[in-house]
């Protein structure tokens, strides 16, 4: 039977990070009952029982995150960093405390975070340095993340890192990191501290990491108090300290092995707020944390940018191969088969309304109407889409989603219902007004509001996929697909046109087919073009 193995890795001594554990995901199971393979004495039964004990922790957290480990066999080796004379929090107490789970090759990295708003936590940047692969809200004991009712799993949609992050300079400044969670928390967020501490200020701490230099990982929450340390303390253990940092702990209580990126914060109950992240140390050291007031405008800007993402309607798309194109015409010639990841698209393409929404945050400028089938500024056609915006516009709308226009290939394939053999998306009927907005808008000599003729939708819902405003997509312009990609990605080539999918209103049958494409100088707007985005599946 293979032994758990624990060693410290090699590091500076001087400075570490607090990442919490690193886990390396072995080929064999080793938890093995002891009882099935007696010890020699009580000794080392005490030392077997304690191997199987720890192995499940990260075994079970590998599988609940969806990391795959062959039989849940894990080594567990720590970097330097949990909290050290402290306490077992009360379960809920502390209900914004977030574990992240990255992977590095055949490493787990565990690091604490915050829930500063339903959908975003705060964590270090160092704690993002592999892939980051879920956040769980609600833990408390880390024996039971799977069995637990009411632990929240989430997939991180997006990780940012801040872009002053510097770990080259002896002490990591600027050591932040958010997360975009990939779906809403039910429980409430930390508020975040905006103004100066000072004074005799107590500071509480809570993660899962070490509780005794040399020990073992706690399985339960653990928080301790500790005082801030002035400035002028600090820097005589960090003289390279900064702006962007706090002090705080001592010898006998603090942070330590596997608490980095987890709250520093005061106050209790709905007064709670979060001063710090958990960033660094030293032996016989104070504590460094990430100040979160000096990096508040970044944060807002960061947070609020992404908006609200109730106003979109995403349709999850799963993955497979199909033949993209047609050998009809030169210009959706070869067919050719693609491979396609899940991925989730909007049911819709973007309304008036919705992009208003991006242009009143100050994220996306404003459209230019340039001929008179513009929606922009038309009473009465808030759920029409939006149409005049040039390809850079919808790629600004997009990231202010959090999400970016969708790769041809993404497009015909949802389009198609998920790569069937169809000549519309709806069939192989003909394009009528009954499923389309076509022939000059059916009458109306203009667009109609967004799902008007369901008729028409893909088997997943999609409306307009054929008519009302074709759509920019993400790749560059090719004649024909003899360049492009089979993997699903976007095709790219600098000072091309743009690819446009879809149709418009003002355009006929023979246009609404699922293989028609076309392209467009991409820095001008146009009537008939709209768009519509897609974000990794959720």
């Amino acid at each position: 039977m293979k032994k758990l193995k624990v060693e410290e890795h090699s590091v500076d001594k001087t400075l570490f990070p607090l990442i919490a554990l690193v886990v390396t995901i072995s080929a064999f199971a080793i938890a093995r009952s002891w009882k099935s393979n007696p010890p020699s004495d009580f000794r080392d039964a005490v030392g077997e029982e304690s191997q199987e004990f720890n192995t499940a922790i990260p075994a079970n957290i590998a599988s609940y995150a969806g990391i795959s480990t062959p039989e849940a066999a894990v080594e567990i080796p720590l970097l330097p960093g949990k909290i050290i004379g402290g306490i077992d929090a009360v379960k809920g107490e502390f209900p914004f405390m977030v574990l992240i789970v990255s992977q590095q090759g055949d490493q787990l990295e565990m690091c604490g975070g915050s829930l500063i708003r339903k959908n975003w936590v705060l964590t270090a940047g160092h704690c993002v340095n592999g892939n980051v692969k879920a956040a769980f809200v609600g833990a408390h004991d880390l024996r039971e993340l799977k069995q637990t009712v009411g632990i929240e799993r989430f997939s991180p949609s997006e990780v940012i890192r801040h872009p002053n992050y510097n770990s080259n300079t002896g002490l990591v400044d600027y050591d932040f990191a958010l997360l975009r969670l990939n779906g809403e928390s039910k429980f409430p967020p930390i508020s975040l501290n905006r103004g100066e501490l000072s004074g005799k200020i107590a500071l509480t701490i809570a993660g899962w990491g070490l509780t005794k230099e040399g020990g073992q990982p706690s399985n339960i929450l653990k928080t301790v108090s500790v005082p801030l340390v002035s400035e002028e303390k600090c820097r005589k253990d960090w003289p390279e300290f900064t702006a962007r940092m706090l002090c705080g702990g001592s010898n006998k209580k603090g942070a330590f092995h596997g608490d980095s990126g987890g709250p520093v914060f005061i106050g209790s109950g709905p007064n709670t707020t979060l001063v710090g992240v958990v960033s660094g140390g030293g032996p016989g050291k104070y504590t460094l944390y990430g100040k979160v007031s000096s990096i508040i405008s970044w944060t807002d800007s960061i947070v609020d940018a992404a908006g609200d993402e109730s106003d979109v309607e995403w349709v999850r798309i799963k993955g497979g191969s199909f033949i993209m194109g047609s050998n009809d015409t030169g210009n959706t010639s070869p067919a050719h088969t693609v491979y396609i990841g899940t991925f989730e698209i909007s049911k819709t393409v973007v309304t008036v309304e919705q992009y208003a929404k991006c242009v009143s945050k100050g994220k996306c400028s404003k459209p230019k109407p340039n001929d008179a089938y513009c929606n922009w500024g038309v009473e009465g056609r808030e759920l029409h889409p939006i149409n005049c915006v040039d390809w850079d516009q919808a790629n600004q709308y997009a990231g202010f989603k959090g999400a970016r226009l969708p790769s041809e290939a993404q497009w015909e394939y949802a389009a198609t219902s998920g790569g069937k053999n169809r000549l519309y998306p709806w069939g192989y009927a003909a394009a009528t007004c009954d499923k389309a907005v076509i022939g000059g808008g059916c009458g109306n000599e203009s667009t109609m509001p967004v799902c008007s003729k369901t008729a028409g939708n893909t088997e997943q819902g999609l409306c307009d996929m054929a008519g009302n405003v074709g759509q920019w997509v993400q790749d560059a312009y090719s004649y024909g697909y003899f360049l492009a990609p089979n993997d699903g990605t976007a095709y790219e080539c600098f000072g091309s046109n743009r690819v446009v999918r879809g149709s418009s209103f003002a355009q006929s049958d023979t246009h609404m087919q699922v293989y028609y494409r076309d392209d467009m100088f991409p820095v001008s707007g146009y009537g008939g073009v709209g768009f519509r985005i897609v974000r990794p599946s959720r």
